[in-house]
């Protein structure tokens, strides 16, 4: 039996290997519908490892395809305000797919990567008995919706009696609950992600941008029930928010049967022709106040909380929290999309 540090071992020689090969090295797919955090690939959305310093900004776009780790974000100014991932855009998947055509090894090293899983044995203990499986095999059924469901429970949808059991020892364990994702790391997880989608095997997204702003959602009008939400991601379709522990994300799902109020940054409201004029915006801290009523917010709002983690996401839609200001909203959205088509034309 390979021990967790051996694990660990063969994975960072693989994984060594394929960044280096990433070193030396336009059309748009069909857009996902709206957000959908049964998606495995709501992964790439808690992806937040800056590439180097010196390269940053919407003018690195190109380079930043070409030459950064795939797990790596775009940092569009010095505090890291906002930021861009390449899988969060149809059009940049499909040009990381013509850099890796063209480059073979770097996929090839990919491949060996996550292939070193495969030599790391788990066992799987149900009321039927215990097989044995890889690691690899393991990370490939967490990428199938249906297998996500029956045999990791996802959504609370798993039946004790019917309950999996995880160890990497032997087959005498000891044991713990598979659902409880203890084996699950999300940077070896993101590169299975990033095979599929170089491959060219799952739906693009519409184009999305990072942020790190704040907004603040205020509950029954108490400025004691005053909840922090970070402004995670913007989209067309609307807002993904973070908040930092579970409690909070169970007060603004359960606690929210009045209006609440969303003071949220004026900046996202304003189309503009570079990255540096809304992060002028973002600093001067202004806000736009906007309600949202319990039953709305029950009805369309889709909520993660995170495995393994205190930080939980949720998302609403720019119409259900903009109302007649969704508009604004959309169309500076489409403006920061200029930003890169400009760059890569």
């Amino acid at each position: 039996m390979t021990s967790g540090c051996q694990f660990l071992n063969v994975f960072m020689e693989g994984l060594m290997a394929f960044d280096a090969s990433a070193t030396r090295s336009s059309r748009n797919a069909v857009d996902s519908s709206d957000f959908d955090f049964s998606d495995p690939f709501a992964i790439l959305d808690n992806m937040k490892v800056p590439c180097s310093a010196s390269m940053s900004g919407t003018k690195a776009i190109r380079e930043y395809l070409s030459s950064a780790p795939l797990e790596s974000v775009l940092n569009l100014d010095p505090g890291a305000k906002l930021y861009f991932h390449w899988a969060n855009w149809s059009h940049t998947c499909q040009l990381q797919r013509e850099i890796h055509a063209g480059n073979p090894a770097r996929l090839d090293a990919l491949e060996k990567a996550l292939s070193s899983l495969k030599r790391i044995e788990v066992y799987l203990k149900s009321s039927r008995g215990t097989i044995v499986t890889s690691l690899h095999e393991l990370y490939e059924s967490y990428l199938d919706p249906r297998l996500r469901v029956s045999l990791f429970g996802i959504n609370g949808q798993h039946n004790n009696e019917r309950e999996i059991l995880f160890s990497e020892v032997g087959e005498a364990g000891p044991f713990t609950r598979l659902a409880g994702m203890k084996w699950f790391d999300k940077n070896i997880y993101g590169l299975f992600v990033f095979r599929k989608i170089l491959l060219g095997f799952v739906p693009q997204r519409q184009f999305r941008l990072g942020t790190n702003v704040d907004s603040t959602w205020w509950l029954h009008s108490s400025p004691l029930d005053a909840i922090k939400a970070t402004v995670h991601q913007l989209s067309q379709k609307g807002i993904l928010f973070k908040v930092e522990s579970r409690c909070d994300l169970s007060r603004l799902i359960h606690g929210t049967k009045e209006d609440a109020i969303v003071h949220f940054p004026k900046a996202f409201f304003s189309a503009s022709a570079s990255s540096k004029q809304i992060v002028s915006q973002i600093e001067k801290g202004e806000e736009l106040p906007f309600k949202i009523t319990g039953e709305e917010l029950q009805k369309d709002g889709v909520w993660l909380s995170n495995a393994g983690g205190e930080q939980s996401f949720f998302f609403i839609k720019a119409e259900t929290l903009f109302k007649d200001r969704s508009f604004d909203y959309e169309r500076a959205i489409l403006s920061y999309q200029e930003w890169f088509i400009k760059e890569l034309k």
